[in-house]
């Protein structure tokens, strides 16, 4: 993008500001490759989600009430390690 002006490293890539609105100087900024995958991959927006933002606070709630890694995996179509992995901050650490 000529607005944004020379890429400040080999490889950065021009991204939208929380991937929302449009490509335009006051809501893009650079990105690392790395920094850039990383948001690709988070939560919704990964290509593999099975589970959604509400999803993952339902989890969160009901293992709270006492429901185990085990139930909620067969309830929410997942695997106890997912659920591990929620629980413990591990992945969907942005959702409360």
């Amino acid at each position: 993008m000529e607005d944004m002006g020379e890429k400040p490293f080999k490889g950065w890539h021009c991204a939208r500001k929380g991937d929302i609105g449009d490509y335009t100087k006051e809501n893009c900024e650079w990105k690392s490759p790395k920094d850039n995958k990383s948001e690709a991959h988070r939560g919704e927006k990964a290509s593999s989600a099975v589970l959604t933002e509400d999803k993952v606070k339902q989890i969160k709630i009901l293992h709270k009430q006492g429901l185990t890694q085990a139930e909620l995996g067969r309830q929410f179509g997942v695997t106890r390690g997912c659920i591990w992995r929620i629980i413990k901050g591990k992945s969907w650490a942005h959702v409360s």
